[in-house]
């Protein structure tokens, strides 16, 4: 199989047993290449794949890959492997539901307390976004994208709701473009946060 994301190699970390750093680590360059949707839903992640790309033992990799499956992005198969998760159409609206909700009590939070050098630091935010769009690099544009989203959750200092909206995120970039029929969601949210805080009086 192609490994788009899985073959850039992880930071060196240390091995430890019990915090687990190098499997953190791992868990979120996996994480990362979801949202960037450089590792695609039905793609298969072997954990030969996986641990020569980072240079991990198998241990390590199937507690990667669990974790995963936990958090529902992974779909791990008897005899066939671990498989990047493909939320049902139901599934899928019932993901954007939520974000829809959760980002519009995020946006009204942020609109009555953000500051100015916070609104500075979500312009800059976009300013980078444009210019990846703009250089086509598309993975960057994906990530940078939701990352604005989540750099809007966390201004709120509230970890309960970034911690929310962060599922969130990984799981709506699990839903394929062939879901047309989202695409009103996904045009709400791209306005929710930006059109609610860039025009507060901060």
């Amino acid at each position: 199989m192609t490994k788009p994301a899985v073959a850039k190699k992880a930071p060196k970390t240390k091995e430890r047993v019990g915090g687990n750093t190098k499997a953190d680590a791992v868990y979120n360059a996996l994480v990362s290449a979801i949202v960037s949707r450089e590792l695609t839903p039905g793609m298969k992640l072997s954990e030969e794949t996986v641990a020569a790309s980072f240079q991990i033992n198998r241990v390590v990799v199937r507690a990667v890959l669990n974790r995963l499956h936990n958090d529902s992005l992974l779909e791990l198969k008897p005899n066939r492997g671990a498989f990047v998760a493909t939320p049902s159409p139901k599934q899928a609206r019932e993901i954007f539901e939520a974000r829809i909700l959760l980002e519009r009590e995020i946006a009204v939070r942020l609109a009555k307390t953000i500051t100015r050098p916070q609104v500075e630091e979500l312009k800059a935010h976009v300013r980078r976004q444009r210019e990846r769009h703009q250089e086509h690099h598309d993975p960057d544009t994906l990530r940078l994208a939701e990352e604005f989203h989540l750099l809007v959750a966390r201004l709120t200092d509230n970890e309960i709701l970034l911690s929310m909206l962060t599922r969130l995120v990984s799981l709506s970039s699990l839903v394929p473009v062939s879901y047309t029929h989202l695409d009103v969601y996904k045009r709400q949210l791209c306005g929710l946060p930006r059109n609610s805080i860039f025009s507060s009086p901060a």
